[in-house]
């Protein structure tokens, strides 16, 4: 559900950067390149902080709406630290990890 939200948020982003003129186009191309890429599960932690680097600079711009940008990085930062889950191309070309709970 995390990959599948900022995922949409960034693709939502992207399109709504290139409608407005003045916008950073780089910005919107690599927000929607970093969005496909969690949305496939593909290089997740290198695309969720990319993202949350992205992200983290969007929020400082002056005249920016600080808070979805800010929600963006928290959330990109979380999908890149649990990293790509079961049903990704992670999971499929390198296997899925788990780590066992031993009973103490």
């Amino acid at each position: 559900m995390l990959r599948i939200a900022i995922a949409t948020f960034l693709i939502a982003h992207c399109l709504a950067c290139w409608t407005r003129p003045g916008s950073e186009f780089w910005a919107a191309a690599v927000a929607a390149g970093c969005g496909l890429l969690l949305l496939a599960g593909l290089w997740t932690p290198i695309a969720g902080v990319l993202t949350a680097l992205l992200q983290l600079y969007l929020a400082t711009r002056p005249g920016a709406a600080p808070v979805s940008h800010l929600l963006a990085v928290a959330i990109a930062l979380g999908v890149s630290l649990l990293g790509p889950g079961a049903w990704s191309v992670d999971a499929r070309l390198f296997g899925r990890r788990r780590i066992p709970m031993s009973d103490r």
